[in-house]
């Protein structure tokens, strides 16, 4: 395997050790990341396989590899780690639309805190994309639930005439409705995922 580091990385033949032995593994990207949350090691093969030149990854910051929220998501990924957790998520890449599944390790600590997180970048299942697009519509059709439950709750404790509770029970009932596609939609996508992963 052939690897790139960056001139001032730490302990230059431990990582690529490391690296060498888990990025061996098919579709795996294998990046390490240093206490100034810059790429420092990268397998070369692995660069390869998200479309990036070794050279052009190492040294750059984690973060600013990713796309708009994804950026987020990969520096909170990072924090974790640093605190000794694994992290995980699924993002984009600046200029790739294909979702990439990461999980976040911490590898080397150093006195009081992780100082080296090994950041494993992965094609994402088809299905992780869809599932995560799904959740917007499906978290906006709780949050519709959840505000026609508490207006509906304020209404009855002041008294309603007949028309108005049959009203409110077809409010309530239409809510109930949309929350219940929203799950199950969602669960079908989850249900698809794990039959043609294997889970």
């Amino acid at each position: 395997m052939d690897l790139v580091f960056t001139s001032d990385a730490p302990d230059a033949p431990l990582i690529h050790a490391i690296i060498d032995t888990l990025a061996d593994a098919a579709g795996v990207c294998a990046k390490l990341i240093d206490d100034a949350d810059k790429v420092v090691a990268v397998n070369r093969r692995g660069a390869a396989l998200i479309g990036k030149a070794a050279e052009d990854i190492c040294g750059d910051l984690w973060a600013g590899l990713w796309d708009g929220s994804s950026a987020e998501d990969a520096q909170a990924a990072l924090e974790r780690a640093r605190t000794g957790a694994v992290a995980s998520f699924t993002g984009t890449l600046a200029g790739d639309d294909k979702p990439r599944a990461v999980r976040a390790l911490p590898l080397m600590a150093e006195g009081t805190g992780v100082q080296t997180v090994l950041a494993l970048t992965s094609r994402a299942n088809p299905g992780d994309h869809e599932v995560i697009m799904a959740l917007p519509s499906a978290l906006h059709a709780f949050a519709n639930l959840a505000n026609v439950s508490a207006s509906s709750a304020r209404l009855l404790k002041r008294g309603l005439d007949d028309d108005m509770t049959g009203q409110l029970a077809d409010d309530l009932g239409a809510a109930a409705e949309r929350a219940s596609a929203a799950i199950e939609d969602l669960r079908q996508l989850i249900d698809r995922d794990r039959e043609t992963s294997g889970g």
